[in-house]
């Protein structure tokens, strides 16, 4: 994923895209240690071959999100494949989830939404800002967390007002599929602009 976003980056280099990614890259660069410590901490991992998250929701993207998303897909050596996942009806499933990959059933797990890696890997916050930890339905068991272990750790709402702070964000979000479209189109012009694609949108030839 990082070397994708990094040709992204260069080939728009000097842009607002090229920041954008940027950010997002960094941020999600430095927030990945805290879910994964947590997940350690607690012992928590995803049930093997589970979906159900992803089967059942499709999520809201920031601006930054959906650009991430949309320079993995556009370089990516499934390009065809994954536009063809984006446009499909997918009737209330993440378009990209995808129950064939053993790995992660994601076909953007690299570049997933915060949301998507808070899952099981962060506490929320209750309205008098204690932490508070919820189970996935399909975990099985509970795992005791105590409240006072968890004093320790940020809240999903800090990461999210983080995220919502980076270049070209706000509080206004997309569902997944057209946000990413949207973004795709961006990119697209960003690289006309740059020479790599003609104005008829067909690859240009820098010969």
């Amino acid at each position: 994923m990082e070397n994708i976003i990094k040709e992204v980056i260069g080939i728009l280099e000097g842009t607002e895209i090229a920041s954008e990614l940027e950010a997002i890259s960094c941020f999600f660069a430095s927030v990945q240690p805290d879910f994964d410590h947590f997940m350690q901490k607690f012992g928590i991992s995803c049930p093997s071959g589970c979906g159900n998250c992803c089967e059942h929701f499709i999520p809201d993207l920031t601006r930054s999100e959906a650009l991430i998303i949309a320079s993995f897909i556009i370089q990516s050596e499934k390009k065809d494949e994954l536009m063809d996942m984006l446009q499909r009806d997918s009737g209330g499933c993440c378009p990209m989830y995808n129950k064939n990959d053993e790995s992660h059933h994601c076909s953007i797990y690299a570049v997933r939404p915060l949301l998507c890696r808070m899952f099981l890997s962060a506490c929320s916050s209750d309205k008098n800002g204690i932490n508070r930890f919820s189970y996935c339905s399909n975990y099985g068991t509970s795992l005791g967390i105590a409240q006072s272990e968890l004093k320790a750790f940020h809240p999903m709402a800090y990461y999210g007002e983080r995220l919502r702070e980076l270049p070209g964000n706000s509080s206004d979000t997309l569902l997944l599929p057209d946000a990413v479209r949207r973004s795709l189109e961006r990119i697209a012009l960003g690289m006309m602009y740059a020479g790599l694609y003609s104005d008829d949108g067909g690859e240009s030839n820098p010969a």
